[in-house]
Parts: structure tokens; sequence; C-alpha cells
């Protein structure tokens, strides 16, 4: 394999190792329609595949140690998961036990145990509706056609943009009127149980804290972000049985998901590191509250590993 020497040279040339981490959320038991973007079992068995072949899969925090101490490998890379999907076990466990790659999973506990996230609500109403078409007035989008998967990922695009940003509760309505619009009922099975998270392998899979309910943290008052940071790890930290170290900002976008005040909240809570969805490499120079990850959605090795290469390019500012 060409790319992988190509990589380690960069790598090499670039100056002291950086680490490259990558975020997945679901790994589907077959290719979606409306989820045309999201990896299934033979995508992702791929993928972890081209990542053996290029580069070193390192644990999340054994990686963050290595490159503290200046040890880090040239061309390593971590795996993450956000929020905590039913599938994180059932469908992409049993692949990452096969190949023998370790990922972090970040979980938002308020949503164990038969929980709905409000996104999967949107996705889960546009997917399994009846309806042709829908009356979107309650958020301003107006009449919206679903008769092909095209409109009902736009459609989902559109509503998910329009209520992100509204507060937990009116956000959640919102969401659920859309669901009685469509005329269907919430699935309870989307997110893992209790008993799943306290199973996980601590050998192969590292478990850090998403908060409790998802919230966009800029949009509490700080008092109330640091709570629901708090109880989220709590109640991991009761299930696993353990510390829970890293953390996961919902939603990521730095300055405007989350802020300085929520970084010197979660360093001063002790939390070891904290990563964002802002893309780039981090170094050992860098905030290691503010850990840039990106998504790669790319199946073949050439545009892979370019992608991948553009991405270890990237300077990510933390805030000051």
């Amino acid at each position: 394999m060409i790319l992988r020497p190509i990589i380690n040279l960069f790598e090499r040339c670039s100056g002291p190792s950086r680490l490259q981490i990558l975020i997945f959320h679901r790994v589907l038991p077959e290719r979606d329609l409306l989820f045309s973007g999201v990896p299934d079992t033979t995508r992702f068995r791929h993928l972890l595949r081209m990542l053996k072949r290029m580069y070193r899969v390192l644990p999340l925090g054994e990686a963050l140690s290595l490159l503290r101490a200046g040890r880090l490998p040239a061309g390593s890379v971590a795996i993450t998961f956000d929020d905590g999907y039913e599938d994180n076990y059932s469908v992409a466990l049993p692949i990452l036990k096969d190949e023998g790659v370790p990922a972090t999973i970040f979980v938002a506990t308020g949503f164990l145990d038969g929980g709905c996230m409000f996104n999967d609500i949107v996705w889960e109403s546009f997917r399994n509706t009846p309806c042709d078409g829908v009356d979107l007035d309650f958020i301003e989008l107006g009449q919206v056609p679903l008769r092909s998967w095209a409109d009902k990922r736009r459609a989902s695009s559109k509503v998910i943009d329009a209520i992100k940003y509204l507060g937990i509760d009116e956000r959640e309505r919102a969401a659920r009127q859309l669901a009685r619009s469509l005329q269907v009922s919430l699935r309870d099975d989307l997110m893992m149980t209790s008993k799943q998270v306290a199973s996980l392998p601590s050998d192969l899979i590292t478990v850090g804290a998403h908060t409790h309910s998802h919230p966009i943290l800029t949009r509490l008052a700080p008092e109330a972000a640091r709570r629901d940071i708090a109880e989220g790890r709590r109640r991991l930290e009761n299930i696993r049985g353990h510390r829970i170290d890293l953390f996961a900002y919902p939603n990521g976008k730095p300055g405007y998901d989350y802020d300085r005040v929520h970084v010197a909240m979660v360093r001063e809570m002790g939390f070891e590191a904290a990563v964002t969805t802002a893309p780039g490499v981090h170094a050992a120079t860098g905030d290691y509250h503010q850990i840039p990850r990106f998504t790669p959605w790319r199946e073949d090795f050439p545009r892979f590993g370019m992608m991948m290469l553009n991405n270890s390019m990237l300077r990510t500012p933390a805030m000051a």
C-alpha cells in the first residue's frame, strides 16, 4: 500500500507528531436511502481496513498520553462515536472486535433506555411517514413535498436547521409535533440501554461523556450547562463503575455551540481532554480541552487518503 509510506513521510516532515481523530455516529446494518452518507456494515469494515493499512489506530486516551509525552507514532489516528446509538453496540462493536480496532463512544445519558434524540425524531418521521407532503407552517417552512427520498432528505435537513438551536423543551415539542403531523409513532430502540453501555468491553471501547440532555451549551445559562455536563458524567460513572475522563461538546462548533466559558468549565471539572467537531489535527502543544475531529466519507483508497492528508494540513486555532 503506497499511501502509508507517503503519509508517514509527510507526518515526519511536518514537525512534531499530531493526532487525527475521526467522528462517527452510527453504523447501519445495510445501506440506507435516507442516511446516504452513514456507513453500513460493508462500508464500515472497508473503512477500518483502509485505516489499518494507512495509519496506526490507537485508543484515544492512549494516543493523547503518548502525544503529551512526545512519543506518539507518526500517522496515528483515533476513532470516536457520538451520542450512544444502539447500533454502536449491535453493529459497529462486532466489526471493531473482528478488525481489532479500538474506539471511544461519547454517550449522552438522557437518551439511554428508550429515549430518542430530536434529530432522530425528525429523520425517523420522514423515513416512515405515509404522507406525500406536510404543512410545516408551525416552524415557518410552509408546504413541503415528500414524494421521493430526495424530498425527504431535503425536508429533514430543513427541519433540523430550523429547530436545532431552539431551547431543549421547544426543540422537543417541535420534533414531536412533526411526528404527529407525519402520522408516525416514535421509536424507543435507537439508543443503547444502560446495560449495553455497562457491558462495552473496556479493552476495546472507552466511554466518554457527552452531557445528559445533549444541549447546545451556549443556549444555556452557565450553571445549567455545568449541571448537564456533570449529570451526564455522574450517570456514566455509575454505569461503568470508574471515572470518566473524556468529554465531547454537543454539536461541537467552537464559538457557536460552546465557548470559552464551557472550555474553562470542562477543565475545572477535571476532564483530561475534550473534543470538538472542528476539523484539523491535534498537536502536543494544542489545547487538550478543544481537540479537533473530522468526519470521513470516502470509500476508495485514493480519495480517502487525500481527505486524511488534507485534514492533517489544517490548523485549527483554539479559542483563547
